[in-house]
């Protein structure tokens, strides 16, 4: 019964990631520069190692 608790949860913040992510990318396709990871906000970047 645990498990499935645990699954739902993951399901919904999986579901809240994605949405957050759709709702953002149109806006950050025009940004330069790295893009800020959804539900972490700037916490996590995608940069360019040199």
């Amino acid at each position: 019964m645990i498990v499935l608790y645990v699954i739902a949860v993951f399901v919904v913040i999986l579901t809240i990631w994605l949405l957050q992510y759709f709702k953002y990318e149109k806006y950050l396709k025009h940004i330069p520069g790295p893009r800020p990871v959804p539900f972490f906000g700037n916490t996590l970047q995608f940069t360019k190692l040199p």
